[in-house]
């Protein structure tokens, strides 16, 4: 087991104990002794609109679960920030909704998912990669797509108050490909990742992947602003 995989794991086991130890909260609203209350869920399944928002920032296809706002918002940010893993099963309605939505089919053995990177630092603290995390539940669906983590980004500062230009320049050439990366033919190419903000992640991992002349054929996210 690698250090970085092994302090992932004492990262989540701690996480998870502490779930044990700590009265229960509700994932979207913060209601005391249920992990999801009833209101949440009706609210959350109106909220969960799987839409194309390739105009909006002009990435390509891009579909995402919807609006990052409301008890969407905070089930995500609890799923991924906060060590809500009992959240888990809502990722998965989210991802299954949007797959349901594809106006194209992508039931083929020809399919590579490709996960945006997180920072060493982003993965140690958070104890997960929720990019290959994301990915795998894609599989889930899509039985013969293939897991290719080939993007690796380089640290960055924490931007939650950053400005969409501050985005985009502290995210800036930090991403790119591993070095031994093979390149297939004839094979499309999803790429994922949680949330599109501004579009910077998704801008610099299009940018990496085309200079190994890997273009995506759809990008996934959870949600967008």
């Amino acid at each position: 087991m690698g250090k970085e995989h092994k302090d992932n794991f004492i990262i989540r086991y701690f996480k998870q104990l502490l779930l044990l130890l700590v009265p229960l909260n509700c994932g979207g609203c913060g209601k005391n002794d249920v992990v999801f209350c009833q209101n949440c869920q009706e609210d959350l399944a109106k909220q969960i609109h799987p839409q194309y928002i390739n105009k909006e920032y002009k990435l390509g296809k891009v579909i995402t679960g919807g609006k990052y706002e409301g008890v969407l918002r905070q089930v995500i940010l609890n799923w991924k920030d906060h060590g809500r893993d009992d959240l888990d099963y809502l990722i998965d309605k989210i991802i299954n909704k949007i797959l349901c939505n594809l106006d194209i089919s992508y039931n083929s053995s020809n399919i590579l998912i490709i996960p945006a990177p997180s920072s060493r630092i982003s993965k140690t603290k958070r104890g997960k990669d929720q990019g290959v995390i994301l990915g795998k539940k894609i599989l889930n669906n899509i039985k013969s797509a293939h897991l290719y983590p080939i993007l690796i980004q380089k640290s960055i500062k924490k931007q939650v108050n950053y400005s969409g230009l501050e985005r985009q320049i502290n995210k800036r050439d930090k991403i790119r490909i591993k070095t031994i990366t093979k390149v297939y033919k004839n094979k499309k190419y999803i790429l994922v990742d949680d949330i599109i903000t501004t579009g910077a992640t998704i801008r610099e991992c299009q940018k990496a992947l085309s200079s190994v002349g890997i273009v995506p054929d759809l990008t996934i996210a959870l949600a967008s602003t």
